[in-house]
């Protein structure tokens, strides 16, 4: 099985590679280097050392709302580095298994269920469905996209109702759901009730980031103050690169790309780019500007994001040889505490 896993993981990673390649071939052919350098040349350094700051300000208060959601269990540290390792995976690998790879982590280094900590994930994406709206529809209320129609706000409003309206169903009616779904799921190879009852039971745990209106209210405050430092990053590379811009553009393009590309949602070099310029371009925003803007943007969020997803492996003394083992001990401790079937 492992010699499976390490043929695929290479496999994968060979295509990515080759993706990666592509996307940047096509973008160079798109894009005048010349004025992109001399935009980067005239950066305002200590604004970008702004934005940097306020980029590591939005990681911890991420981290912070991940352990509010966790009921407070994980210590801060646990939480803070495993967020980071968590989107360090997802800016250097395909597939994006960072999400993975910190629940079963964080699970093992404190002793959580897995399942309990992967449903605090979904709720945090849950949130953060709630903040790109809000970023897109400040960048729309600006200007952005104003053409465009209200098909897509609405999709996305009714997702995230649907979403919680599921969530909360799954709260209020946890022992009816605990009576019926589980004999269902054992009809499933290999899944015997008890397992499949113990399994939800620690899926429906982790929901109690929006069990109450109360904690409803603190875990979207922690969310919009990760935001704000978030929209803060962006809005300084803007400016840094910019200054030109006019205060309505500045905000509605920084408003946009956050929406388009946040740094809670970790993306490769190319595929950043190739989000968050195309679709602007396409609304007629010089190309040349969003492409100095993006490349800025994200060599410092890789820069970061690296730093301290490695700031964290040390920490946490987890080699980059035994990451990828240390997640699949997680996985079987927590296999290890279900009964057998």
């Amino acid at each position: 099985m492992n010699r499976v896993y390490v043929l695929s993981s290479r496999k994968t990673a060979a295509l990515g590679a080759l993706l990666f390649i592509i996307i940047l071939g096509l973008l160079a052919t798109l894009v005048d280097w010349s004025l992109v350098s001399k935009t980067l040349a005239r950066a305002d350094v200590a604004r970008l050392a702004a934005a940097t700051a306020s980029l590591i300000l939005g990681y911890a208060v991420y981290a912070l709302r991940w352990r509010y959601l966790i009921k407070g269990r994980p210590t801060l540290s646990a939480a803070f580095h495993n967020a980071n390792i968590g989107s360090m995976v997802n800016a250097l690998l395909p597939g994006r298994p960072g999400d993975a790879v910190r629940t079963l982590l964080l699970a093992g280094k404190c002793n959580l269920p897995t399942l309990e900590v992967a449903s605090s994930v979904v709720v945090e994406r849950w949130y953060e469905q709630i903040m790109r709206l809000a970023a897109l529809g400040g960048a729309l209320i600006l200007g952005v996209g104003a053409g465009i129609t209200g098909l897509t706000a609405l999709g996305s409003l009714l997702y995230l109702t649907a979403s919680y309206l599921i969530m909360i169903f799954l709260l209020q009616r946890r022992a009816w759901v605990l009576q019926k779904a589980p004999p269902l799921a054992a009809r499933l190879p290999r899944v015997s009730e008890e397992s499949a009852r113990q399994w939800l039971s620690n899926l429906i745990d982790g929901l109690s980031g929006v069990s109450q209106p109360r904690r409803l209210l603190v875990a979207l405050l922690w969310s919009t103050l990760s935001w704000t430092f978030f929209w803060g990053f962006h809005y300084l590379c803007l400016e840094a690169l910019h200054p030109q811009l006019t205060i309505n553009s500045s905000l509605a393009i920084s408003l946009a790309t956050l929406a388009l590309v946040p740094p809670s949602a970790t993306t490769a070099p190319g595929v950043f780019q190739v989000s968050m310029v195309i679709p602007l371009a396409l609304l007629g925003y010089n190309r040349h500007m969003l492409t100095s803007y993006g490349l800025v943007m994200n060599v410092l969020e890789m820069l970061i994001v690296v730093l301290l997803g490695v700031f964290g492996m040390l920490s946490a003394g987890l080699p980059v040889n035994e990451l990828v083992q240390r997640a699949k001990d997680a996985f079987a401790a927590e296999q290890s505490r279900l009964p057998p079937k």
